[in-house]
């Protein structure tokens, strides 16, 4: 457990940044296509500092971690909202991060007849401000089969539509957080990194709880969760919540082996007790 001494937390929100003042933080992160989103509490602030981070538009990163934090949120201001609790100011900001670029994003172009998926795929990525490729699992299959489109394509409207279409077609899941977006084989997992063992001894709190697609699972912050990553669980005790499911079907009988993770919320403070990731993740067969 000695890797989870040391919590650090680094703020920085435009030319603002500070790594001493109190901050709390929740970040959530989700597959499903919404926005990730981060609130954020800034104590003992300063009147012209309160100001400088009240400006909505403003870039967001926060890392958060122990000896060398990690990225667990980048994007933008939405909102500030300065509060006096006595004796001191603090500013709530809230924030989303750039996977909204997918709903807001155009395209207006032609691609010819021997157009590549990963071709294609890379045609909708640069439309998207911000953004950046990462992890491309998901394009595995397409790549391999050596497909290519039949016909020319005229791609006019909006990014999503074109990345649901290829998804479907090329059998993956994606997500955008902190500013990349990443695809994984439909229903499974990275397989560019190692799974995440959490046991009791790795940072777990509490109990795994068994639901009807996999589990829900508490452990200390752990920046280096990432959507679509395989965890692998090793618990003695767990609790379920299955609701109807158990009339209908046999519930796997324990919440060991290894899940998907299909959402994450990080929330903590570098002055209080809360440091902590939770993991929303699905059962996973390999």
């Amino acid at each position: 457990m000695s890797e989870y001494f040391n919590r650090k937390v680094e703020l920085t929100i435009g030319d603002y940044s500070t790594d001493e003042l109190r901050v709390d933080f929740s970040v959530e992160k989700s597959l499903v296509g919404i926005p990730n989103l981060a609130k954020i509490t800034v104590y003992n602030v300063s009147v012209s500092n309160r100001e400088q981070l009240s400006v909505a538009g403003q870039e967001v990163s926060l890392l958060a971690g122990y000896q060398d934090p990690l990225m667990i949120f980048s994007g933008k201001v939405i909102n500030a909202n300065p509060v006096y609790e006595s004796p001191d100011w603090k500013v709530e900001i809230f924030a989303r991060d750039k996977s909204a670029a997918i709903n807001n994003s155009t395209i207006n172009k032609s691609l010819p007849a021997d157009t590549r998926p990963e071709q294609l795929y890379d045609e909708l990525v640069g439309q998207m401000e911000g953004v950046t490729k990462g992890i491309t699992d998901g394009l595995s299959d397409c790549i391999n089969n050596k497909r290519s489109l039949l016909r020319s394509l005229q791609l006019s409207g909006g990014i999503k539509k074109f990345l649901d279409e290829l998804a479907e077609n090329c059998g993956f899941d994606y997500a955008v957080a902190d500013g990349i977006i990443d695809t994984v084989k439909k229903n499974k997992a990275i397989t560019d990194l190692p799974a995440i063992i959490i046991n009791q001894n790795h940072g777990m709190i509490g109990s795994p709880e068994r639901t009807e697609v996999g589990v829900n699972v508490k452990t200390l912050l752990n920046p280096g969760l990432k959507l679509g990553r395989r965890i692998e669980i090793q618990a003695v005790s767990q609790t379920i919540n299955a609701g109807n499911l158990f009339f209908r079907k046999p519930l796997k009988p324990s919440t060991e082996g290894s899940f998907r993770i299909d959402k994450i919320i990080h929330s903590g403070s570098n002055y209080d007790n809360k440091w902590e990731s939770q993991i929303t993740a699905r059962n996973y067969n390999g």
